[in-house]
């Protein structure tokens, strides 16, 4: 996936941008729905309001 697509892609079930700022712990909820559904993909280093690398 091309950094265009990524700051393109929708947030849904299967995808989840998170800031660079974010605690290990906040990350580890996502990363256990991921594994309790189909997975997905996290996006880390770009924030979710503003899709800022």
């Amino acid at each position: 996936m091309t950094i265009e697509e990524v700051l393109a892609k929708n947030e849904k079930q299967i995808f989840d941008r998170k800031s660079i700022q974010i605690k290990p712990v906040d990350l580890s909820d996502t990363i256990c729905a991921f594994a309790n559904a189909d997975g997905g993909t996290i996006a880390i280093g770009i924030s979710d309001k503003h899709r800022r690398i």
